[in-house]
């Protein structure tokens, strides 16, 4: 079982590496120092789908939105050459903040609530249950919304990838 959540597919494509390094960089941004981008930009920020890094190996991306919540993910892909072209291995998992946090409300708060239900025998119990439902909403949430992250990602590189006709 994985502690976080993350999802990997393969995208294949006729083009070379060459290429697809290409495409995909005229598609993308640099990152800004750090990570957010000022206040009142638009929702979808200038023409470009993605924002990272795009090397000849691979690629740290993530999409290029202004609203940045806990199921954003980050992408790395690496290249492979094929008979065919290039296969595109891609890994959708959260970002290190979140993996932070998420670790911080998983490992701390728990143990936190066990000893308020030992110590407080009227209500102790109750605030456990629920923060223990909390966490088990925001764990399901937070896989669904990798789930999400990685069919939108996987829809937005495909395009950029495909193969001219």
């Amino acid at each position: 079982m994985k502690l976080f959540p993350s999802e990997s597919f393969e995208i294949e494509t006729t083009m070379d590496v060459a290429e697809v390094v290409g495409r995909l960089s005229a598609r993308t941004r640099p990152a800004p120092l750090g990570m957010s981008d000022p206040p009142g930009m638009p929702l979808i920020l200038h023409d470009t789908l993605l924002i990272g890094d795009v090397t000849n190996e691979g690629f740290e991306l993530r999409r290029n939105i202004k609203i940045v919540n806990g199921s954003l993910g980050q992408l790395f892909g690496a290249f492979h050459p094929s008979d065919a072209g290039t296969v595109i291995n891609v890994n959708v998992c959260l970002t290190p903040v979140r993996r932070v946090s998420l670790s911080f409300i998983s490992f701390v708060i728990p143990p936190a609530a066990c000893l308020e239900a030992f110590f407080d025998r009227k209500m102790g119990g109750i605030f456990a249950f629920l923060l223990m439902a909390f966490l088990g909403l925001l764990y399901a949430g937070t896989w669904y919304g990798v789930h999400l992250e990685a069919s939108e990602s996987r829809k937005i590189l495909e395009g950029i990838c495909r193969s001219p006709a």
